[in-house]
Order: structure tokens, then C-alpha cells, then sequence
């Protein structure tokens, strides 16, 4: 545990840290959950893991991506000073019972909360609540007036992997373009693990990641 809290601490750089890169190269991390725990039983895993493991090699970002990127901080900024919390930096977070399943949070809050933010591209003339009234915010659905992510979208189960892997009660969702903000806040949901994460993306790890790591194939000319 001792080492695991130390990497979480020399990785807070995210992507400008080496050892973040390469502590998180060989593990499946919260941010591809949602599509795994997705996946028909059907469906070959050869593209997932391909993903998962070699996209970051050739994969730059796309202006959708870079733009992400480019508000976050702007967007951090604006959720602090609206609820008043102080947002510290996150390093890399394993799983202290299955270490191959690891999370990076876009920021911690106090001793039980984390912050994952959205900046869509998509809606950057809009404010959220408008977006989703021209349909065109799809992660998110509407009650009484409110906006909260959905349970069936891949954000809300990189959420929900986020919080047991940090051991944290809530996630404040952060929806951020230049035109307004919301914000959702999620609770822990160990029942949602349980059933429907934690052996589906144990079995994609050590049936298909695992090997592949192990020994490459998928990538040979």
C-alpha cells in the first residue's frame, strides 16, 4: 500500500510524467472501462486490446481532444471558485487488490471526493442545458431541471472505476463550456461494480491483455 500511495505521488503530472506513462502503459485504466464492460460477449477482443495497449503510441489527439486539453484548468478554476473547494492534483491510483486496473481522477477534493471534467468540443457555443435541449449532449439526461450522467454511458462507469480505485465516496462531474458549466455529483456505487465491472474487466486483463503483453502478436507484420 505504501508503494502504491507513493506512485499515485510521483505521478501527478499525468501526461508530462514519464513514469506515469510508463506505470499506466501496461494496465487497462478507468478511462477504457466503459467500453470493455460494453463489449457483447460476441465480440472479438483483438481491437480492444490493440487499443488499449499501442493507440497511445500513434495516436497525437485530435482537436476535439486538444481543446479537452486546453480548458481544463480554465474549467477547474471556475468549479472552485463556484463551490468554494480547493482541487489538488492527481497522480496515477492502483488497484490495490487487482493492480492491473489503475485511474487517474482530474483532480482530488478533500479526503473523499474527485473531480473528472468534461470540455466537449461538440458544444462549445452552447451552455450544457442548452446542448441537451438541441440533443446534442448525449451523456448527460435532464430531471427536475438538473442534468446528470447517465448510468448506461462509458463516462459513468470511467466514474464509478475512478471511486473504487481511489477509495473515494463521490466524483464531482464537471460539463464545461465557454458559455456555462454543471455539475453532477456522483456517489460511489459498489453494487455497479460489482455486478457489472470488476470480472468483466478482470477476464479482459488476464484473458487477452495479459497475453499480449506477454507476448506480442497483434502488431507483427
Amino acid at each position: 500500500m505504501v508503494e502504491i500511495d507513493e506512485l499515485q505521488r510521483r505521478t501527478v503530472e499525468q501526461a508530462n510524467c514519464v513514469k506515469w506513462k510508463k506505470e499506466r502503459s501496461k494496465r487497462l485504466t478507468a478511462s477504457n472501462f466503459g467500453k470493455i464492460c460494453k463489449l457483447r460477449k460476441t465480440t472479438s477482443r483483438k481491437n480492444s486490446v490493440i487499443s488499449v495497449l499501442y493507440q497511445s503510441e500513434y495516436f497525437h489527439g485530435t482537436a476535439a481532444t486538444r481543446y479537452g486539453i486546453q480548458f481544463e484548468s480554465i474549467a477547474k478554476d471556475e468549479f472552485e471558485k463556484l463551490f468554494g473547494y480547493k482541487v489538488a492534483p492527481a497522480g496515477l491510483f492502483v488497484d490495490p487488490h487487482l493492480p492491473f486496473l489503475a485511474a487517474t481522477p482530474d483532480g482530488l477534493i478533500e479526503d473523499d471526493s474527485i473531480i473528472e471534467i468534461k470540455c466537449p468540443f461538440s458544444i462549445k457555443n452552447f451552455t450544457p442545458q442548452d446542448a441537451h435541449k438541441a440533443k446534442k449532449l448525449k451523456f448527460m439526461d435532464m430531471q427536475s431541471g438538473k442534468l446528470f450522467l447517465k448510468k448506461n454511458h462509458s463516462y459513468y462507469y470511467q466514474v464509478q472505476g475512478q471511486l473504487h480505485i481511489t477509495n473515494r465516496k463521490y466524483c464531482y462531474f464537471v460539463v464545461w463550456t465557454p458559455k456555462g458549466i454543471c455539475v453532477h455529483k456522483i456517489e460511489r456505487d459498489d453494487v455497479f461494480w460489482n455486478n457489472k465491472m470488476e470480472m468483466t474487466l478482470s477476464e479482459f486483463y488476464l484473458d487477452h491483455m495479459l497475453p499480449e503483453i506477454c507476448n506480442p502478436q497483434y502488431l507483427k507484420t
